[in-house]
C-alpha cells in the first residue's frame, strides 16, 4: 500500500514537471513570436526597414 502511495507521488510529480516545463516551453515561444513582430514593426514605423 505505501509503496503504491510512493509510485503514484512520483508519477504525479513527474508528470505535473513535464506539464509545467511544456507550458513554459509554450509562452516562451509566443512571447519570442511577438516580440519578434514587435521589433520588426517598430523597425518598420521608424523607417529602418523600407
Amino acid at each position: 500500500m505505501a509503496a503504491g502511495s510512493i509510485s503514484d507521488l512520483g508519477m504525479n510529480r513527474e508528470t505535473t514537471y513535464y506539464a509545467t516545463q511544456a507550458g513554459w516551453g509554450i509562452l516562451w515561444t509566443v512571447l519570442a513570436i511577438i516580440g519578434a513582430g514587435g521589433i520588426y514593426t517598430a523597425a518598420k514605423q521608424a523607417g529602418v526597414i523600407q
